[in-house]
């Protein structure tokens, strides 16, 4: 099983290792794509206990994730059944499992790793109205990576006070560390409005992680009303696809040119 191994990855390693061997705990995390911006803490505190656990086996951050993102096909199954029906629950749930590009982020010891996962718990909590979990997960998502504010309207179109209180504890990282932080990606996007995004877009990998649940789910909704035998052709026709299309070789470890930056 290939492990993808980069830079980025060393960072968030080196920032658990201080923060257990120095008790330098950070109120940020890496830098974004948009470099005066960072993403959040919260990937580099899920390392810390694989590594005190382990003591520092480089590997325990893999079964940690790995392990975690178990939960997420259960999860998203659970979901679409609610959204559509089980059988497009299970449809969908397939081209989830059996998605090479996805299941090599799912075990790469990254911050984007869990955000599939945490994705369906906020659609989840949103969806049973567990205000505080729902606010607290939208909070966490915009610590590992910033663009998860895309989901921010589904929250914020009926806000509830507890939905508030836990979504401000979610980026309360992001709020001791001033406004920027906190709200910056709102002016980056304001400036590019105006000046155009150059090449900085969708052709980040940690962007298309955090598009790949929403973009399963519109799928889900554009074809759970087709007939059955069409449904089934739709999602193995996906299937094949992405595995046909699925290179292997450009994640292989140490790659160094895989990284979610664009400069």
């Amino acid at each position: 099983m290939i492990i993808p191994y980069f830079d980025d990855i060393g960072w968030f390693y080196q920032s658990a290792r201080e923060a257990l061997l120095n008790a330098h705990f950070p109120f940020l995390g890496i830098t974004a794509s948009i470099v005066w911006l960072h993403q959040g803490p919260l990937w580099t505190y899920m390392v810390i206990p694989a590594f005190w656990i382990s003591h520092f086996n480089p590997l325990s951050p893999v079964v940690f994730i790995i392990f975690i993102n178990l939960f997420l096909f259960p999860s998203f199954y659970y979901l679409i059944s609610i959204l559509f029906g089980k059988k497009t629950a299970i449809l969908s749930t397939m081209v989830l499992i059996f998605n090479p590009w996805l299941l090599m982020h799912l075990r790469t010891p990254y911050h984007t790793a869990p955000i599939p996962l945490f994705e369906v718990i906020f659609l989840l909590c949103l969806i049973k109205q567990r205000d505080f979990l729902t606010g607290l997960f939208l909070g966490m998502l915009y610590q590992l990576h910033l663009l998860t504010f895309i989901f921010w309207p589904l929250m914020f179109i009926k806000l509830r006070p507890k939905q508030l209180v836990g979504f401000l504890l979610g980026i309360f990282p992001f709020i001791v560390s001033g406004p920027t932080q906190t709200f910056g990606i709102f002016v980056w996007i304001a400036k590019h409005l105006f000046e155009g995004f150059g090449r900085t877009g969708l052709a980040s990998e940690a962007y298309r992680v955090v598009l790949f649940i929403p973009a399963l789910i519109f799928l889900s909704f554009m074809t759970h009303k087709l007939p059955k035998l069409l449904m089934i052709i739709v999602y193995i026709s996906l299937l094949i696809f992405s595995n046909l299309s699925f290179d292997i070789n450009k994640y292989a470890p140490f790659y160094p040119q895989y990284s979610d930056r664009i400069e």
